[in-house]
């Protein structure tokens, strides 16, 4: 890799303008091109975007390199990247993940849609004012989405070959969830 430039992760200032939006699966090819498995619905958000940047998940470094093409591979993408000229470089991007500027995402035309980066750290409580904890993650489903809410008491049910976080779910539509204010991050449900 050529032309490297490396931000320090814990600078917030910056990274919290970044968005996760992808992560690299493995090499393709013999000439240093990556496979990359997107997390958005809208795939031109991507190819849109003219910077990129890679953050390595084990050395906790955030930095960019410049792509020179993008192109669909099914329902993935393929990216070739500057100084990335073999199989060997790229294979040393496995699991990186691709993160954009919030700017490079279209403005919402609706005050009831939300991107799952708006929903995340949100603080849900029911119609009640019970609080019921905080979003951590959307799952996706063919029907519609769903909120994982977590307390911090939640338990964390262990087996012998993995550990999984349970919490409560609910599906992230109108009959259930009454309020979003993503300024306030906070959401009202109608959940006991």
């Amino acid at each position: 890799m050529k032309k490297i430039n490396y931000i320090n992760n814990q600078s917030k200032i910056f990274t919290k303008d970044l968005i996760t939006i992808g992560v690299v699966l493995r090499a393709y090819g013999i000439f240093g091109w990556i496979l990359i498995k997107l997390f958005l619905d809208d795939k031109n958000i991507f190819f849109y975007a003219r910077k990129i940047w890679f953050f390595d998940p084990n050395s906790l470094k955030l930095f960019s390199i410049k792509i020179l093409n993008k192109k669909n591979h099914g329902n993935y993408v393929l990216a070739n990247l500057y100084g990335i000229t073999d199989r060997n470089l790229a294979t040393k991007l496995q699991g990186y993940y691709l993160k954009i500027s919030i700017n490079y995402f279209p403005k919402l035309l609706s005050s009831d849609t939300f991107y799952w980066f708006n929903l995340i750290d949100c603080i849900v409580e029911n119609i009640h004012g019970k609080l019921l904890g905080t979003v951590t993650e959307i799952i996706q489903n063919k029907v519609h989405s769903i909120l994982r809410i977590i307390q911090s008491s939640t338990e964390i049910i262990c087996t012998k070959k993995y550990k999984k976080k349970y919490g409560i779910l609910i599906p992230f539509i109108k009959i259930f969830i009454k309020n979003v204010d993503i300024i306030k991050k906070k959401i009202i449900v109608d959940w006991d």
